[in-house]
């Protein structure tokens, strides 16, 4: 198992940023479960893309809940350690569309200056 893996399953941060994710999302009943879940995930037992589906249907969490989880955490906990996730999973591993979207750089548009004077 990759280091950075192992780092993040024993980590207290990890479980800190699982817990503040939780309570965001209404859900600290579930937060071992949670942390169960997101440890699998960790270790190669679970697949990253059946996560949220597990969420949703060992939890009983509605699809809209399970899926702010599901982002979140990839945020914060899978992302960070997604090529040793690749390498486990012998797979790419790509962030949720709606993740994609939010960290996507703004195209810069230039402001119309209404204001200019003709030069003489």
């Amino acid at each position: 198992m990759p280091d950075d893996l192992k780092k993040s399953l024993g980590d207290e941060e990890t479980g800190n940023t699982i817990h503040k994710i939780c309570e965001r999302n209404n859900v600290l009943d579930n937060l071992p479960d949670v942390i169960d879940l997101t440890g699998e995930v960790l270790l190669g037992i679970l697949p990253l893309e059946k996560f949220q589906k597990s969420l949703e249907t060992e939890l009983n969490l509605d699809s809209k809940t399970a899926k702010s989880l599901y982002r979140e955490i990839f945020r914060y906990v899978f992302y960070p350690v997604k090529e040793s996730l690749a390498e486990i999973y012998k797979t790419d591993i790509t962030p949720p569309t709606s993740y994609q979207e939010i960290m996507k750089p703004e195209a810069k548009t230039e402001k119309e200056d209404n204001y200019r004077e003709t030069v003489e």
